[in-house]
């Protein structure tokens, strides 16, 4: 099951249009969703644990990766599922604040060892 499915599966269990569920879920309007729908994008984690957030009963990794049931038995699951991907998350964004030091620090060096030839 494609993200595509997925996203029809969510939009058939909740019973909502999609601008419904695309405002349900905090967006302005439902292109992030069309998007989807179309194949343009996939669910990213951002938008995985939106939905789980609003719909505890969807399973987050179902609704990551396609496997398992879309419905979760116990919320204990989705909950470590949530607290794992926002980890992920702020992770992903400190080593990128890295990354972008790095890059200055190289530039710097860079621009030192043009200095020291001229």
């Amino acid at each position: 099951m494609d993200d595509k499915e997925r996203l029809e599966a969510i939009i058939e269990y909740t019973g909502k249009r999609i601008n419904a569920l695309a405002k349900d879920l905090g967006f302005p309007n439902g292109n992030v969703l069309y998007n989807i729908k179309s194949r343009r994008n996939g669910i990213s984690a951002s938008l995985a644990s939106k939905i789980a957030e609003h719909y505890p009963e969807i399973n987050l990794n179902w609704l990551l990766t396609g496997k398992g049931k879309m419905l979760v038995e116990n919320n204990e699951e989705s909950d470590d599922l949530i607290e794992r991907v926002a980890f992920l998350e702020d992770y992903i964004k400190g080593l990128s604040a890295r990354v972008d030091m790095l890059e200055i620090k190289l530039n710097a060096s860079r621009l030192n060892a043009l200095n020291r030839k001229n």
